[in-house]
């Protein structure tokens, strides 16, 4: 199982055993990802435990999104940036067109909106396709997936100076 909320309860689960090494948590840079942060950082969890979201990246700024109001195109980081938005481009181009992102309902507690990329499925497929390609070293990895990585490193890198100072 997966999301936020299961994220939350690992974690706090994870405090109450006493694991005393390092602990990084990693959420989507989505609205439920954002609401997990929150709960998170309420908990006064230990110093060795972290909790990010992913980052917002540049191609979130301007997508296209499906909601009441039709097909508009808007700033994403935040609110609708699972995994799949960090692969690039080519992966969440279905049929020729920008999967959009579509609403999924409105988070009261956060103030703004969920969303989730159209045509997962699809997206998916065309994702497990790319990694081949970085597998057998014909593509390197998308700039978004690099910035996962460079926040992991930042993250890690704060765990490790807690520790050490503890």
């Amino acid at each position: 199982q997966g999301g936020a909320p299961e994220v939350v309860h690992l974690l706090k689960a994870f405090a109450a055993a006493g694991v005393g090494g390092p602990v990084l948590a990693l959420l989507d840079n989505d609205t439920a990802g954002h609401q997990g942060l929150r709960a998170i950082q309420s908990l006064g969890l230990p110093q060795n435990f972290q909790a990010i979201t992913y980052p917002d990246i540049e191609i979130a700024r301007s997508h296209p999104t499906l909601g009441p109001t039709g097909l508009q195109t808007m700033d994403v980081n935040g609110s609708a940036c699972s995994i799949e938005m960090y692969f690039g481009l080519e992966p969440l181009t279905v049929a020729g067109a920008l999967s959009p992102v579509r609403w999924t309902g409105f988070n009261d507690s956060m103030g703004r909106y969920q969303g989730e990329v159209s045509k997962k499925r699809e997206i998916q497929k065309q994702i497990e396709q790319l990694l081949d390609q970085m597998e057998g070293g014909q593509t390197a990895p998308p700039a978004g997936l690099s910035a996962i990585l460079d926040s992991i490193v930042d993250a890690t890198t704060r765990i490790q100076l807690h520790h050490d100072r503890g």
